[in-house]
């Protein structure tokens, strides 16, 4: 297929994404204005339809109470797993009246996983996501799982709501995540619906699948206070309008379901029983709930409807040491070849240092998506017929079962020296999708702030050495990823181990109001500390970063580090936590270099003790 084709096939796409979208961006605005002043969802410019999707079967070996299970159950609560009053849900949040509702759905999946598997009274930051997030809407004006999903995936949060409180606008530092998602699974949509249906519709598994195996589903409905009935919710009309634009405007967390939720519970009698369970973000009073949570008729034409998703594999960001990527903004747009569902993209990067390449991510646009991933050494594309050059290596292939974002270790390591410029090349069939590569690029009215940039990004028919059509001079970037392995770091200290690790859990226990450290530290923004081999602990740079002493005038961190005048390292609380707790630290004494990322980071063991 030419680039003509290509190109002209992709302009009536993106004009018709363009009028449908601000159309729904309008309406949503005058539903946050005139329904519910507490909404917030914003659609995203790509319907996201062809996300037909059904989560595998959850796991039997997370939790032994849910092993047991061979099916799903008629009723399911997350707030009581066990018939005995088990959750792992945090408390129901209040987003006030802003348009930050997007953020506390995305926020509930993540917290519920480190309850549930780490043990960790986890209380996250929406604060940071509303005001770092970089798109066009702002911190009121709303956004969606697709927007949180890109922020995860470029490592700047979550971060713990002690180190940045909600609300507070315009104001947040950007720190890197205490927990990163390595898989993001978009759940299948309902489609467009005129009217309520007289039958189910058929993928109520895969959500009840995906709450069932990995917690809290952020999701979106039409809300719209006259179709309440107390804490029973039903809406039976069309969820797009006449452009096509979805009408969805308030995010929330689905937590549950109950088949045989009575149908005489809703204003409007729905055809038969049930209904999913949500966690709501107006606070644990709020009217119209159920201490801040609801029931949505399972015949509902907009819960759903439209980008669904979970954000899973959590990790402490210590797998990986770099992470290569020209998508900060995430899954915008998709491209692909007439009649073909097979397309290969290309990135191109230049090596920051000798490094291994370990691993990469992409977007699957429909599950059973199939790859090969190759890796090219000294690449470069000539002018003749486009073509590329380098030494390639097969890295991976497979299938991604589900649709959505996931970061895949090689099966082969690559390295690279510094300075050395290495591409990694994607070739992408997805089943019954015509447009198979997952970019980024502007979009009026959602995204501004991507900067054209020739030589970056390309896209092909499918993996060849010929005809490679660069999308980045036009401002399109393929979005994929590439991780570099995390070499073990050969840290030392002098001083003798002051408190065993056991600490750490002492001061979960003890800590107020979700205030917590990670079990790794950051001495500066990469410095790994293994507290399992190394003989010391250095501060996570999430709560406390080593300044200069002559810099050390940054109120806004939780700690600040100084050198008294004996030449020890000692950390002074700011004023945000000088009602918890006194700190103090052992370890090196060189801390003029310990800001910036250096060879000879040092570690520091941490004593933590709440005021007397």
């Amino acid at each position: 297929m030419s680039a003509f084709s290509l190109k002209f096939r992709r302009l009536i796409y993106f004009l018709f994404a363009k009028f449908a979208f601000l159309v729904g961006l309008l309406l949503s605005e005058g539903a946050l204005a005139f329904d519910e002043p507490r909404a917030g969802y914003r659609p995203h410019p790509n319907a996201l339809t062809h996300f037909t999707n059904t989560v595998s079967s959850a796991s039997s070996n997370v939790r032994m109470m849910r092993a047991a299970a061979t099916s799903l159950p008629a009723k399911y609560d997350l707030r009581d797993i066990d018939g005995a009053g088990t959750s792992y849900l945090s408390p129901v949040r209040n987003q006030g009246n802003y348009g930050t509702c997007w953020t506390f759905a995305a926020m509930a999946g993540i917290e519920y996983q480190m309850r549930r598997d780490e043990g960790i009274d986890a209380d996250l930051s929406e604060n940071n996501l509303a005001n770092l997030n970089g798109y066009d809407f702002g911190y009121t004006n709303g956004g969606n799982n697709e927007m949180a999903s890109a922020v995860f995936l470029r490592e700047e949060a979550p971060v713990s709501e002690a180190l940045d409180p909600y609300p507070n606008i315009g104001k947040s530092r950007r720190e890197r995540g205490v927990r990163i998602p390595r898989k993001i699974v978009f759940l299948s949509g309902l489609g467009k619906i005129n009217n309520v249906q007289a039958s189910l519709r058929p993928d109520l598994d895969s959500i009840k699948s995906a709450v069932f195996k990995y917690g809290p589903v952020s999701s979106g409905f039409y809300h719209n206070d006259k179709y309440h009935n107390g804490a029973s919710y039903f809406y039976n009309g069309a969820n797009y309008d006449a452009s096509g634009a979805y009408v969805l405007n308030h995010a929330i967390a689905i937590v549950g379901w109950d088949d045989n939720y009575d149908k005489s519970n809703f204003k409007i009698t729905p055809p038969g029983n049930g209904a999913f369970i949500i966690r709501n973000s107006w606070g644990a009073n709020s009217s119209n709930t159920d201490k801040g949570y609801n029931y949505i008729s399972y015949y509902d034409t907009s819960l759903g409807a439209v980008g669904s998703a979970v954000f899973t594999s959590l990790s402490k960001g210590t797998d990986y040491a770099r992470v290569y990527q020209h998508d900060p903004y995430g899954y915008i747009t998709s491209y692909g070849y007439e009649q073909r569902t097979t397309a290969a993209g290309a990135n191109f990067f230049k090596a920051k240092a000798d490094e291994t390449l370990d691993a990469f991510g992409f977007y699957a646009l429909s599950p059973g998506t199939t790859y090969k991933a190759y890796i090219v050494n000294n690449a470069s594309i000539s002018s003749w017929y486009s073509s590329l050059s380098g030494t390639k290596t097969l890295v991976k292939s497979g299938t991604c079962a589900d649709a959505g974002y996931e970061v895949i270790p090689f099966d082969k390591e690559v390295s690279v020296s510094a300075g050395e410029t290495f591409a990694i090349c994607v070739e992408i069939t997805t089943p019954d999708n015509y447009y198979p590569i997952a970019a980024m690029e502007n979009f009026y009215g959602y995204l501004s702030k991507v900067v054209p940039e020739e030589g970056k990004s390309y896209i092909n028919s499918s993996y060849r050495t010929w005809y490679w059509e660069d999308l980045s001079v036009d401002g399109s970037y393929f979005c994929c990823k590439v991780y570099t392995k995390r070499e073990k770091d050969n840290y030392t200290t002098t001083s003798e181990p002051i408190v065993p690790f056991s600490w750490l859990d002492r001061y979960l226990s003890l800590q107020e109001g979700g205030n917590y450290f990670t079990d790794y530290f950051y001495g500066s923004y990469n410095a790994l500390a293994d507290h399992i081999s190394a003989n010391g602990y250095s501060v996570s740079q999430s709560y406390a970063r080593g300044l200069d002493p002559d810099n050390a005038n940054e109120t806004n961190l939780l700690a600040v580090i100084k050198i008294d005048k004996n030449g020890a390292p000692v950390i002074n609380a700011s004023p945000e936590n000088t009602t918890l707790w006194n700190y103090s630290i052992k370890g090196s004494k060189d801390l003029k270099s310990w800001h910036t990322r250096a060879e000879d980071d040092r570690f520091f063991k941490v004593i933590a003790t709440p005021h007397e």
